[in-house]
Parts: structure tokens; sequence; C-alpha cells
């Protein structure tokens, strides 16, 4: 028969054991998140700068040595460059079962892009498009000095973290091709309080680029560009 004393020590260790099953529970996170993508099709940025020019040799020298001097190097299109898509990813919190942990998760992102480049065609002053100089008959040499490819991770269209480049070394004149292929490589951590406290539920993860090259074409080949998204829930 048990005494009121062993029964009073045997409900204090029943109920010592029940906290303790309770507390182990407490500030446990569900495991991490990796969510990746990769590339499946060759992206093209075509030139967005004028090759340098030089030994204008023509009919209108005027014209040819302001090409020279003042032209060279210059933005084919308003400046800087759009940033354009190369990878894309959309993820859903609630979709992953971590609705709950949005004002307590960190997301940290890193991508892998090989960019290639490749010097693009020699310049007509005539038929280039806007025509350059009027008249031309004559020769000018196009080239082609290198320069960066940029890349970025945009969040709900709005960037994030800093620019990750690559700078290419001089591609040579007149219309020989010659390539070239680094990695560009980034990571972003990204916290709630980036977001005003609390990650959006909905996220679209963009991993852009521009082409910041002198005259050439940049390409970056399918499979041969990467991107994780990495999610770490937290209790608090």
């Amino acid at each position: 028969m048990k005494t009121k004393n062993s029964l009073a020590l045997g409900l204090v260790l029943l109920a010592g054991a029940a906290a303790a099953s309770d507390q182990s529970s407490v500030g446990v996170s569900p495991a991490p998140k990796a969510i990746q993508m990769v590339g499946t099709t060759d992206v093209w940025y075509e030139p967005t700068r004028y090759p340098n020019f030089a030994n204008p040799v023509a009919d209108n020298m005027a014209c040819g040595i302001h090409l020279v001097n003042d032209v060279s190097g210059t933005y084919r299109v308003p400046a800087p460059p759009t940033p354009l898509n190369v990878l894309s990813k959309t993820i859903s919190f609630s979709n992953l079962g971590l609705g709950s942990y949005r004002k307590t998760a960190s997301i940290m992102v890193s991508f892998t892009l090989r960019a290639e480049a490749y010097q693009s065609a020699p310049i007509n002053p005539w038929t280039n498009n806007p025509r350059l100089c009027s008249p031309w008959h004559g020769s000018i040499d196009s080239v082609f000095p290198g320069g960066d490819v940029v890349s970025m991770l945009y969040v709900n269209n709005t960037k994030f973290g800093r620019d990750f480049s690559m700078t290419f070394p001089p591609l040579g004149a007149g219309s020989t091709t010659n390539v070239s292929d680094p990695t560009i490589t980034g990571s972003v951590t990204l916290k709630p309080s980036d977001f005003g406290g609390q990650f959006p539920d909905s996220m679209t993860f963009d991993v852009r680029w521009q082409n910041l090259t002198v005259g050439a074409r940049a390409k970056t080949p399918a499979y041969m560009r990467n991107m994780t998204i990495f999610i770490t829930p937290v209790t608090q």
C-alpha cells in the first residue's frame, strides 16, 4: 500500500516528466529547405556599347575622327542597359509548410553564372542603324577591348545585395572571334527585416545580368547557370 508521501512523490515525478517533454518540443525548428534550379536555354545579351574606332580612311574624315574621339565605347542603348533575367524562381512559404516562420526564417540565395564574350561584327558607319556618317566611303577599324558582365539578385522586382561582375580581356580587332568563359558567382543573405519585419508569402527570385563590355556579345549557355534558395526556419 502506497503512503501519502510516496504518492505525492510519484505525482511530482510525473509532472516533471511531462514538463520536460513539453520543454523538449519547444524551440525545435523544421529542417532547412533547399530549392534549386538550373538554366535550360542559351541566353544572349547583344552589345550595348560601340566598339572603339580606329584608323579611319574615308571621304568624310571629319566624321571618322568624330567616331574615334566621341563615339568609341559609348552606349548604343540608354545607359545603363536594362538588367535581363537569366534565372527566375517563385516560392510560397505556405506551400512549403513554412507559413508560420515568415518573421523568423533566414534565406540565403547563391548562384553561379557562366558568361562567354564574343566579338560582334565590325561597325560600318554607313549601314549601321542609326547611320553614323553620311557620306561614308572608306574604312575604319572596330576594336573590342573587353569589359564587364555584371550579375545581381532581384526579389519581387527589388534589387538586393551588391553587383557581382567579371571582366573580359581584350577581344581583338576586325572580324576575328575570341571567346572567354569566366564564371560569376554570387551569394545574398535575406532577413525578415529587409521586408519590413516579415517575408512575403510569395517571393520571386530573379538573377539578372548586364552586358557592359565594349562592342561584344555575351552569352550564358544552357545548363551552365544555377540558383539555390536555402531557407532556414527558426523558432523564437
